[in-house]
């Protein structure tokens, strides 16, 4: 992982704001490189060995079934069927692969899907913080556990993207080792190293695509034109709502469509309080649309990046999007 100084202490001791909203952030890149480091253990090796009849994908976090369905839409087509979820579905048996991926120590439900799936005799895989009641449940029922970074404990959409990224290549029986798999996922993660460097706390606003971002605030509606950039404006959605800057997510087509209605109403210069219906709270908050991956004329930001492949392009979009969450607090973003 590329370190920098927003992981030390300032002069006077204390931690900068924006360091520490950062930190989480900073090491999306190292949670590929240890998904991919894992790709090269036997227990991933055997992966490659199975003919499962299905995926089934659990993740309680809302922002994390949403980047799971992203690393779904850049992977497809499948060898199987992939059924994303935050419970264990009952038709879940000895011919299924279970993942589960939190970055929690404790889920009751996540643990109980666990325990359950190992039980009817699933293949149980298990991405969760090092310590806790999920780690502890995955080492009693023998699941294949992959190994966790010890000191980053926020949300990785990062980690969530490699997990589900290294088991479906490794079903997709074109590849002939994990260790081929671990060699693209090492590509990602510099790719995403790279772009969190341009998204430093260091770098001011001009220089800042991460900053640039986080000054849309109001009503922000992320969007895309096609099955992968929708499913990452989906997630960026999820992500930037989990962290309290509110947004929803649309397909590009249908929000041209809607942008009409959802522009801000002029104020009435006849408007009497005492006699007119109040106006609406739209014109309130302005609004903004994020296109990602994509170009319209008509969107008020585009956030796209030219890469040779889509999953590179797609990982630098997650880190960019991700990074600008530290920014939501800041006054001058």
């Amino acid at each position: 992982m590329h370190t920098s100084s927003w992981t030390t202490p300032t002069a006077s001791g204390s931690y900068d704001p924006l360091a520490v909203a950062f930190y989480d952030i900073a090491h999306e890149g190292a949670q590929i490189r240890a998904v991919a480091q894992w790709c090269e253990s036997e227990q991933t090796q055997q992966l490659c060995t199975l003919q499962p009849r299905s995926v089934i994908i659990l993740c309680p976090e809302h922002w994390g079934r949403a980047a799971a369905r992203l690393t779904l839409a850049v992977a497809e087509p499948t060898g199987c069927p992939v059924h994303i979820s935050d419970q264990l579905p009952r038709f879940a048996g000895s011919l299924d692969i279970v993942v589960a991926i939190s970055e929690r120590a404790d889920h009751d439900g996540l643990s109980h899907s666990i325990v359950t799936a190992a039980r009817r005799g699933c293949h149980v895989v298990v991405a969760c913080a090092p310590h806790g009641h999920i780690a502890a449940d995955a080492e009693d029922v023998a699941a294949i556990v992959v190994p966790a970074l010890p000191l980053a404990q926020g949300p990785s959409p990062a980690r969530v993207f490699a997990v589900v990224t290294a088991v479906l290549r490794c079903l997709d029986h074109t590849v002939r080792a994990a260790g081929d798999v671990g060699a693209e996922l090492h590509i990602s993660a510099d790719h995403a190293d790279r772009e969190l460097q341009e998204c430093s706390p260091e770098r001011d606003q001009l220089v800042n695509p991460a900053r640039q971002l986080a000054l849309l605030s109001g009503r922000v509606i992320h969007s895309g034109r096609g099955l992968v950039a929708v499913s990452l404006a989906d997630t960026m959605s999820a992500l930037w709502t989990a962290f309290g800057r509110a947004s929803a997510s649309m397909e590009a087509q249908e929000l041209e469509v809607a942008l009409p209605r959802l522009e801000p109403k002029e104020q009435n210069i006849f408007y009497d309080p005492e006699f007119d219906t109040p106006p609406s709270s739209n014109t309130e908050l302005p609004l903004h649309t994020v296109l990602w991956l994509s170009a319209e004329t008509w969107a008020r930001s585009q956030v796209s990046e030219d890469a040779t492949h889509e999953r590179d392009a797609v990982v630098r979009m997650l880190a960019r999007g991700y990074a600008a969450t530290a920014f939501f607090g800041a006054t001058d973003a």
